[in-house]
């Protein structure tokens, strides 16, 4: 329950009509309340359902979530898992919630969010940075500023300042550490390259259009090295002419 805005809304407040969600591999079919507590053989799938890919997958699938779609399945999942400890303490799979719901109801919608998913929103920003992924022994890697792309998220977003604050700082430190000068990730991994190319612009298009000027002055010159490395992987089909990651 959420001090500050009256509590998060309740599964028995929502009503949700039959759909289907897209999950990281297929879909899974709903009629009601979907099963959130519905395991599958392949964890990728499982957590893409927690994670709610499936907001942006609705955003562009032939079958298009609309924003009130959107909203019941986020106020289900919130109402059925939100007080639930094991769907706390994965600071990586809350922030890309926190991320997913805003961009979801951004592209949908306007700055006004629903004030329970707001409430929602913000209670997850402080699980987020009462667990930040900071490992001892050069362990951290890009897990952090994920986190800080989540709190820049509910900061703006859900109206949690200190949210803000907080990725701000783990920007400035983690940046240097995780891109070369030359613009390649450190980890070596082309799919996490474009991964985290993706979260960078995220964060750069939202403190643009927030006017975060210090937050676009951190990012622009990463995003442009990272933007024209992915050029260096990407590989072209000669045969269909088009390009394709590794």
């Amino acid at each position: 329950r959420d001090d500050e805005a009256g509590g998060v809304i309740r599964s028995s407040d929502s009503q949700v009509s039959r759909g289907t969600l897209s999950l990281a591999v297929g879909s899974m079919a709903f009629d009601g309340h979907p099963e959130w507590s519905r395991e599958f053989a392949d964890e990728e799938v499982t957590v893409s359902l927690h994670r709610w890919n499936w907001l942006l997958r609705g955003l562009t699938d032939a079958e298009a979530l609309s924003r009130q779609q959107g909203i019941e399945l986020m106020r289900s999942w919130i109402g059925h898992c939100y007080e639930r400890s094991e769907y706390q303490r994965d600071a990586y799979s809350t922030g890309e919630r926190i991320v997913n719901g805003s961009l979801f109801l951004l592209r949908t919608g306007d700055e006004e969010l629903p004030s329970d998913i707001a409430a929602a929103l913000r209670g997850m920003g402080r699980h987020v940075a009462s667990d930040l992924e900071y490992y001892p022994s050069g362990l951290t890697g890009n897990h952090a500023f994920n986190n800080a792309r989540a709190l820049l998220f509910a900061g703006l977003v859900a109206k949690l300042p200190s949210g803000a604050d907080l990725a701000l700082a783990i920007a400035k430190e983690r940046l240097p550490k995780l891109v070369t000068p030359d613009g390649f990730m450190r980890e070596g991994s082309s799919h996490y390259h474009f991964l985290f190319s993706r979260w960078v612009l995220e964060m750069l298009w939202l403190a643009r259009r927030s006017g975060q000027g210090a937050f676009v002055q951190l990012l622009v010159p990463y995003a442009a090295l990272l933007v024209r490395r992915c050029w260096f992987f990407l590989v072209r089909d000669d045969v269909g002419s088009h390009w394709t990651i590794p």
